[in-house]
């Protein structure tokens, strides 16, 4: 995801007043240009609104398919999917400190 993108995403989960109608609108979206080939799009979901809402099992769910993610050789996400699939198996290790 580019920056600007998560950005927006995680402002319209965490603000006072913000639309968890709306975030799930982006966090979709983000899901669908990312084709299930962005790990971030998944852990973003994950900590953005799974975890707000307390949902463990859509939290372990969607960390899994960032882990899921494999990518082609040489492809320009191999170093933030690498990065991001580290983040969800952290993330997965303290999801009970988390929940």
């Amino acid at each position: 995801l580019p920056a600007r993108r998560r950005i927006r995403l995680r402002h319209e989960s965490a603000r006072p007043g913000g639309s968890p109608q709306q975030a799930q609108a982006y966090f979709d979206e983000a899901l669908r240009q990312g084709a299930g080939r962005n790990a971030g799009a998944f852990v973003a979901k994950a900590e953005g609104l799974a975890q707000p809402a307390g949902d463990k099992a859509a939290f372990v769910a969607l960390l899994q398919q960032a882990l899921a993610v494999r990518d082609a050789p040489g492809s320009p996400m191999n170093l933030s999917n690498t990065v991001m699939r580290r983040r969800a198996e952290w993330l997965l290790e303290t999801a009970d400190d988390l929940f």
